[in-house]
């Protein structure tokens, strides 16, 4: 309180609010509240029920409450501080400028207790009078209404470290695009500046993200939030294989505790429905660099469960620049999309750079031989050209969120960032990266066949495209392998289902994949779809192999 005899006094202190207001603001003209609860992080707190009411919402939710549900007794909440910051910032542009504030004071013959009683409700009517009264200047009330204007924080400091950057930012600029003159210079701004910001702000866009959206899920172990993943065709989800890492067992291929996805995390007080996982992983990769790493989980079936629509209908191979938008549960939260931009190869040290700079107080034990012994950012990083660089604030819990370019289109799987342990053991990333699906998608086919899981290959030729096509042509050569010739040239297994005469010559793998005469169109599966007959020569029906 900024009086300090009132918290001699009364151990409560009641307050209005108009409807359609935020607390903070009901707070602020309340006028008996020390400026620190306006001006850090607080929270209304329900001691009984541990609910907190953010200093940003209406006052509407409050309403109607009452003390231990006793009717006619007020609710009792107290303010809590729930974090610090070196300089108060405020949570709207409203509170930047035009701040009013209300200061109390004490008329004579009046006592304290009287000044310091909680407000009266208020009509409209008497504060429409109260507002002209003031206007005219006839109000006999102690209030004094303040219009003061608030200082940007550090505003100097910010204006002198940019114009220090401005010129080094500039000849970078000018020999990266072969620029001669500073009107060369202004016109490329320009031009970006609108690309960039034109992104992800066209409405069908937005849109569009909405319904890929519905597609992405959190993956729990043991109900705990581990990360994210997406559906890729058919009950097929993909997400990271380090989400999964601690449960795999590599020799039974199997995973050890209960995982589940939930589709619907996108409100807090909102129940999610649970789909298990099999426990038997479907394909998986991981090695240290981090340029694999993916797990393809099979989901338990369900016909009560309506799966949403598979994302690799979306799929297209990754540029080397522009916009993308990564949909994901970062810190193990509700469900949410944050557009950034591909740091382009040569760009990446400059990157690293520019964030060491601006979290010195973080690096206080890193220096830039760190750098590079640890991640070899100085020499690996800008020629990898297998991973997708960018910065974003997706960390903990968004591993495995699908990657969409400016098109919508999904080209990647965000994967994890060059981290370190920061300032009081906070876990900060200096680059962030995602692995082109592209590459998994090839990984995936080859495991599956040495699977023989037939099931998963129809699927995945049930969504075939131009673009997969690719994807298999690629894996077509590297079948040519030593390593991997003889499994695709095992036979497809046999439909106990189905008599030997009717499934005529067994076909191999390779053919089953890659043989567009007798192959592709054979086995029932089009570049749109599953043939209506559903049964190809081999008698493998559309939907999986008989055991």
């Amino acid at each position: 309180m900024k009086n300090p005899e009132l918290r001699k006094k009364v151990k409560y202190v009641c307050v209005y609010g108009y409807k359609g207001e935020k607390v903070k603001q009901a707070l602020r003209r309340d006028g008996r509240f020390d400026k620190t609860v306006l001006k850090t992080r607080c929270v209304l707190s329900e001691p009984e029920t541990s609910v907190d009411t953010e200093m940003s919402q209406l006052v509407d939710g409050l309403d109607g409450k009452s003390h231990q549900g006793r009717k006619g007794e007020m609710l009792i909440v107290k303010v809590k501080r729930i974090g610090r910051v070196s300089q108060p910032q405020p949570d709207s542009l409203e509170d930047w400028d035009n701040t009013p504030t209300e200061e109390l004071s004490v008329p004579s013959g009046v006592t304290l207790e009287a000044a310091l009683s909680p407000q009266k409700p208020t009509t409209t009517d008497t504060v429409k009078t109260q507002l002209q009264s003031k206007e005219a200047g006839k109000d006999g009330s102690s209030l004094v209404v303040k219009q003061k204007r608030q200082k940007i924080p550090n505003s100097k400091e910010i204006l002198s470290i940019l114009r220090s950057q401005y010129a080094g930012l500039v000849d970078h600029l000018k020999e990266r695009e072969n620029l001669k003159k500073p009107s060369d210079v202004q016109q490329f701004l320009r031009e970006e500046f609108g690309k960039k910001t034109q992104s992800f702000q066209e409405v069908k866009k937005v849109k569009r993200l909405i319904e890929l959206s519905a597609s992405v899920c959190q993956v729990r172990i043991e109900g705990n939030a581990k990360g994210t993943g997406f559906l890729l065709f058919e009950k097929f989800i993909l997400t990271n294989a380090h989400v999964v890492h601690q449960i795999y067992e590599p020799i039974t291929n199997k995973l050890q505790q209960s995982v589940t996805v939930t589709f619907d995390f996108e409100d807090l007080d909102e129940r999610t429905q649970q789909i298990p996982v099999q426990s038997e992983v479907v394909a998986y990769g991981k090695v240290d660099s981090g340029c694999v790493d993916f797990a393809l989980l099979e989901l338990s079936s369900d016909p009560d469960i309506t799966l949403p629509s598979s994302l690799l209908d979306s799929f297209s191979f990754p540029s080397l620049e522009g916009g993308i938008c990564i949909i994901g549960h970062p810190e193990g939260g509700v469900k949410k999309t944050d557009p950034c931009f591909i740091i382009q190869h040569g760009d990446r040290t400059q990157a690293v750079e520019k964030h060491v700079r601006e979290n010195e107080e973080f690096l206080y034990v890193i220096n830039n031989r760190y750098f590079e012994e640890k991640w070899d950012i100085g020499t690996h990083l800008p020629r990898d050209t297998e991973k997708i660089t960018y910065d974003t604030c997706f960390f903990h819990g968004a591993s495995g969120s699908p990657v969409f370019n400016e098109y919508c289109q999904l080209i990647a799987m965000h994967t994890a960032g060059y981290s370190y342990q920061g300032k009081r053991g906070k876990t900060q990333s200096v680059i962030e990266y995602a692995i082109p699906l592209s590459g998994i998608l090839e990984e995936i086919i080859i495991q599956v066949v040495r699977r023989k899981r037939v099931d998963v290959l129809q699927g995945f030729l049930s969504q075939r495209s131009m673009k997969l096509d690719v994807v298999m042509e690629r894996v077509k050569a590297q079948s040519d392998n030593a390593s991997l010739v003889k499994a695709f040239q095992e036979k497809l297994p046999v439909n106990s289902n189905s008599s030997a005469t009717d499934q005529g010559e067994q076909r191999t793998f390779h053919q089953f994949l890659f043989d567009k005469a007798t192959g592709v169109k054979a086995t029932g599966v089009d570049a749109t779809g599953v043939d209506a007959t559903g049964v190809d020569a081999t008698g493998v029906d559309a939907t999986g192999v008989d055991a």
